[in-house]
């Protein structure tokens, strides 16, 4: 709390820091959780949307309890995929590697290059995308969630979730030219 004190000057905003911190801690806990699956990454998540949410006080302050309860969420999930992104990143190399020693053949290094540099291309790919694509694909494809989780945390039904990971990975991104 002091170091969001730090940040936050005016008295009136940080009375109504406190406030957010109170009434919707545990709803942000759940919904970094549900994303996440842990219990650590969640509390991490939670933590780096409470900062943003110090530097941006003034602006949540004009918002209605309504919209600022949306905001909140959809801050916790967007800090959530950013933080497991961040984690996937940093450890793609590395179990890229660990994948390549499990292999039964002997690996010829340009395939393997070529196999890695596809990946990095269909991540970018993803990202290129319109988020109601996007973020369905990220949770699917990156994060391994299923289909009827992604429905629920997006609030769609499973329907749309299928048509939009088939749109995006058939016509939008044609992920036959970055596999190998």
């Amino acid at each position: 709390m002091i170091a969001y004190m730090t940040i936050i000057k005016d008295q009136k905003q940080l009375s109504l820091f406190e406030q957010i911190l109170e009434t919707y801690q545990d709803d942000m806990f759940r919904k970094a959780y549900y994303t996440l699956r842990d219990y650590h990454w969640a509390e991490d998540a939670v933590a780096e949307a409470f900062l943003k949410i110090a530097k941006n006080i003034e602006k949540i302050s004009s918002l209605s309890c309504q919209e600022r309860g949306g905001y909140l969420v959809i801050l916790t999930k967007n800090c959530a995929i950013d933080l497991a992104r961040r984690h996937y990143l940093q450890e793609a190399p590395i179990d890229f590697i660990e994948e390549l020693k499990d292999r039964e053949a002997p690996v010829n290094l340009e395939e393997a290059v070529f196999q890695q540099e596809g990946y990095a291309r269909l991540i970018q790919a993803i990202e290129d995308l319109d988020p109601k694509y996007r973020d369905p694909m990220q949770m699917y494809y990156l994060y391994h969630h299923k289909v009827e989780e992604i429905a629920e945390l997006f609030g769609l039904q499973e329907n749309t979730v299928h048509a939009r990971l088939k749109f995006s990975m058939g016509e939008k991104i044609g992920v036959d030219t970055f596999l190998c």
